[in-house]
């Protein structure tokens, strides 16, 4: 099972918005076709509604050649929706621009933290050559240019490997990438020239759907940075009893664990958090694995500010395992572009 797709749906929990400026263009209501205003951009400004029923003329149905050119500040805003439900929402902003790639940050804390830990396609650095990003080592590529009816090849996201189809355009101009693996569809991705971006990015497998709501230039409303500070970490070859002590200071949004390794087998079935008061006692895993080993968990503490232990057996026969504790604390500041490399 790979770890939940560009941006986790279980993860995606802050709602706020915060104030933006600038060039903003609205997008029309799926299900109605009428002009929507996100509540978070009232006030912002004056909002152009594109027509949504218009056919784009014939010279813009032509094979698209190029890639979009992105500009400082430029901004894309999603909704992110589950059974109709709209569990989250969060702006992509240009941070950065080369003449080789740009980089995307975002307004989300929860976003800008699960980046860190998973490194989440659409967050972070982008080809500009052809829109692609790199995530977990591996290319991800979203398009292929010219954008042509019929076109297919081969990507890899979230550590599936896929086959991409894109058909385009449709009546409005906008281009669709189809990803299957295993002959089903995994995700689609629907592409806009108009706005040069991805205007519906659609989870088929898991009921989740990034929906654009506005876009614009010259962002000019807060963005985010993580801290990562390592707590503990103890590597071992050989099974034996673990205790070793961490403090988690004010500020800290979560504390991840992890189990890396190679071993024949692994128990770590005793290992758990001792709480400040010496009262909570937190499982942190249960788990036998052979050759590679990867174990996460979100420690869960209570009150999460203090002085704590890991205790426990820990270990591996015939290999040898790494367990880390990390804290992990989102730092939002207002967005500053930087100058063109």
């Amino acid at each position: 099972m790979p770890v939940h797709r560009l941006l986790p749906i279980a993860l995606l929990a802050l709602l706020a918005a915060p104030a933006l400026a600038g060039c903003i263009t609205e997008i029309p209501d799926a299900a109605t076709g009428a002009a929507v205003r996100p509540a978070s951009l009232a006030g912002v400004g004056n909002l152009t509604a594109p027509d949504a029923n218009a056919t784009a003329p014939a010279a813009d149905l032509a094979p698209v050649s190029a890639p979009p050119r992105w500009a400082l500040g430029d901004w894309w805003r999603y909704e992110a929706v589950s059974d109709t439900t709209v569990v989250a929402t969060f702006t992509l902003i240009v941070a950065d621009v080369s003449p080789s790639q740009y980089r995307l940050v975002t307004d989300n804390p929860e976003i800008a933290m699960w980046d860190e830990i998973w490194d989440m396609a659409l967050v972070g650095p982008i080809s500009a050559s052809d829109l692609s990003a790199r995530q977990r080592g591996n290319e991800v590529k979203f398009l292929q240019w010219p954008l042509a009816n019929g076109t297919t090849w081969w990507t890899r996201v979230d550590d599936v490997q896929a086959q991409a189809f894109l058909a385009g355009p449709d009546a409005k101009g906008r281009w669709t990438t189809t990803l299957l693996s295993n002959n089903r569809t995994y995700a689609t991705f629907e592409y806009d020239p108009a706005v040069r971006m991805f205007t519906d990015v659609d989870f088929v497998r898991d009921d989740l759907e990034l929906r654009l709501v506005a876009s614009g230039t010259d962002y000019a409303g807060n963005v985010g940075s993580v801290v990562v500070s390592m707590l503990a970490r103890e590597e071992r070859a050989g099974y034996g009893p673990l205790e070793r002590f961490f403090t988690v200071d004010a500020g800290t949004s979560r504390v991840r664990v992890t189990v890396d390794g190679a071993t024949e087998r692994f128990f770590s079935h005793h290992l758990v958090f001792v709480g400040p008061d010496n009262g909570q006692r937190q499982p942190i895993a249960a788990r036998t694995c052979t050759a590679k080993c990867e174990e996460f968990k979100e420690a869960q503490l209570d009150p999460l500010v203090g002085r704590w232990k890991i205790l426990g057996d820990f270990g591996a026969i015939g290999g040898k395992l790494t367990l880390e504790v990390a804290a992990y604390r989102f730092v939002e500041h207002p967005f500053v572009a930087r100058s063109p490399l």
